[in-house]
């Protein structure tokens, strides 16, 4: 894996069979890989899900609400991985914040935010409870309808330290869950691997709050 400094400034992503990406290292190119199609029971729960809240756009929303999406999406630009804000279409956002409701189950909102994201939390400690089960602890509650999203990255050995672009989002929280959340995680570790966690507040319309890291965690 080569180290590079590329010309043009900052590069994230593929061009051709080359991906650009950096870590705590500096910034690098790799061959691209040809991914393998999932046919797990959470993958096609996923793709149902996207497919079932994609169609909504176009057979239930009425020309007005499609407008205020688009109105919201152009008011409300998203960053990408290098900081840049990015302005989705009005089917984007309703897509992204309603596929992320429903996959928490709760159901299709056909109207645009009304008010902010919701912000993050002032601390957040993860703690292994289980091979395959861990909490997490966090201050300011979650209210008003409000959950908790918890990422985290394959466990792997102790020498590798990952990055947040790495991360699975692995477990949604109960509404207003208290303190601590508990998780179960579908991606048990072996004695010695780690796992890197970080946590998101959702509001009751799809929006959520920074990614933070939730520290990290080893098995026993």
């Amino acid at each position: 894996m080569a180290l590079i400094i590329p010309l043009h400034g900052q590069m994230s992503g593929s061009i051709g069979d080359n991906v650009y990406s950096h870590n705590k290292g500096g910034t690098y190119v790799r061959r691209r890989a040809v991914p393998v199609i999932s046919a797990s029971v959470k993958a096609s729960q996923f793709k149902a899900i996207l497919g079932s809240v994609s169609s909504e756009w176009n057979t239930t929303l009425t020309t007005s609400e499609r407008t205020a999406w688009s109105q919201w999406a152009e008011q409300n630009p998203i960053m990408n991985r290098l900081g840049t804000p990015i302005e989705k279409t009005g089917q984007q956002a309703f897509v992204g914040l309603n596929t992320r409701l429903v996959q928490s189950g709760l159901v299709i909102v056909p109207d645009p935010p009304q008010s902010v994201a919701p912000v993050g939390y002032a601390t957040l400690t993860a703690t292994l409870t289980a091979p395959t089960s861990f909490s997490v602890a966090y201050t300011d509650p979650l209210a008003g309808g409000q959950k908790m999203l918890v990422w985290a990255t394959l466990p792997n050995h102790a020498g590798v330290n990952p990055n947040v672009n790495q991360a699975r989002l692995i477990g949604y929280s109960a509404a207003d869950d208290p303190d601590p959340v508990a998780i179960t995680s579908p991606y048990p570790g072996a004695a010695g691997d780690v796992v890197q966690v970080w946590c998101q507040r959702m509001g009751t319309d799809g929006q959520v709050s920074a990614m933070q890291s939730a520290g990290r965690i080893t098995f026993a």
